[in-house]
């Protein structure tokens, strides 16, 4: 069952403030994990949203009070990132799917609407593909898929060489303590993107060993054992039905919108929408282009 905890400390750390959220633990495939809510409390209408790397719930800070009067907004930590548990294993993202299921289970909540941004996406893609039951309509935010055209994943650790380094086994806990979560800070502050409550709250729940074994895990995971996989097919006969909705700033220097080609040979009931000038951080960077699209998303699947 969900057990509730008033915003406050949690692990030394202070969990940032935002109008109308509320806080709670709930046991969710066999770990602790962390959600962060608004809106009705009882609503019918769920939309769980999914963060990515190096981040947790509130880098919805700017969305949820601008989706929560319409819809109850549910953001979960992923394991080994904000407040949930930071087991040793568990990082590829078929379990982290597993994880969204029970938090569902652990919710009461049938079915949802499902926005992930960044890993969270691709755990979002996981969930609507693998448990269509449970997924009304998706939404992906400056993240990749499941389907890279062209076996695209297969050499990842050439060309994005920053997860190569975050993934050592010796040395990739400094780079992710000492470099990457750092620079990533730095430029979204100097950018405007991260307020300094915001960068402190990220950056500070890397002062825990486990949490930057999780970081390491999760970029190890995919290179070693996902990249390789889905790049010669592990998902070519999934497909979402769920109708989805992709909101891609044109400006990440990562995640290019090219890589979306293709995307509607698996997604039939696909709308993307390309966010000219926005960089990675789409949801800090534009908030209230990506709320108005999600809302208008949500209205028109009902």
């Amino acid at each position: 069952m969900p057990t509730t905890t008033p915003a406050g400390t949690e692990e030394g750390r202070e969990l940032p403030p935002v109008r109308g959220v509320r806080h709670r633990f709930v046991e969710a495939n066999g770990i602790t994990l962390h959600v962060a809510e608004a809106g009705p409390p009882d609503g019918d209408d769920v939309l769980v949203m999914l963060h990515g790397w190096p981040q947790h719930w509130y880098c919805f800070r700017e969305l949820i009070p601008r989706l929560a009067p319409d819809v109850r907004v549910v953001c979960p930590d992923m394991r080994g990132f904000g407040w949930s548990d930071a087991p040793r294993r568990g990082y590829d993202k078929e379990t982290l799917a597993d994880d969204v299921v029970g938090v569902l289970d652990a919710l009461d909540v049938e079915s949802a609407h499902l926005l992930g941004h960044d890993w969270g996406g691709i755990v979002a893609w996981l969930v609507a593909a693998a448990h269509p039951e449970r997924v009304r309509t998706l939404a992906a935010l400056n993240t990749g898929h499941l389907w890279p055209a062209g076996g695209g994943f297969r050499n990842a650790w050439r060309i994005l060489p920053y997860q190569s380094m975050i993934s050592m086994p010796v040395t990739g806990a400094a780079f992710v303590r000492r470099a990457m979560v750092p620079i990533v800070a730095a430029a979204m502050r100097r950018s405007g993107t991260w307020t300094e409550v915001a960068s402190r709250s990220f950056v500070e729940q890397f002062d825990d060993p486990a949490r930057v074994a999780a970081s390491v895990a999760l970029y190890r995971t995919f290179l070693t054992r996902e990249a390789p996989r889905w790049s010669t097919g592990r998902y070519r006969d999934l497909r979402v039905l769920a109708p989805t909705l992709v909101v891609h700033g044109t400006s990440d220097p990562v995640l290019r919108p090219a890589m979306l080609d293709g995307l509607e040979a698996h997604v039939p009931n696909l709308h993307i929408e390309l966010v000219d000038g926005v960089n990675h951080f789409i949801a800090e960077e534009a908030p209230e282009t990506v709320a108005r699209l999600v809302a208008a998303h949500l209205a028109a699947n009902p």
